[in-house]
């Protein structure tokens, strides 16, 4: 399966968290893309990604008055990003 660079980075988004450590909610996930884009492009991808078992919605949260669903990656995800990260050589 491949990922296009733009997948790759919410992926990477949804992996990583928040600084500490919660779950990402969808309004975060626009924020952390580094090109422009706009919610219903960005919930087309999740629902693909969703598809792909890569990640899932793992319940609610309320942040900021409203209720968001919250997304984490899956085991396969996690491989997944793994995988497609540059090692480091330790000198």
């Amino acid at each position: 399966m491949l990922l296009t660079p733009k997948q790759m980075e919410l992926l990477r988004t949804i992996h990583d968290k928040n600084a500490d450590g919660t779950l990402v909610d969808l309004d975060q996930i626009i924020a952390a893309q580094s090109y422009p884009t706009n919610k219903p492009s960005i919930q087309f991808v999740i629902r693909s990604m969703v598809g792909k078992k890569l990640i899932e919605k793992v319940g609610t949260d309320v942040r900021e008055q409203r209720r968001k669903v919250l997304f984490d990656t899956t085991e396969l995800g996690k491989k997944y990003v793994e995988w497609h990260t540059p090692k480091t050589v330790a000198e």
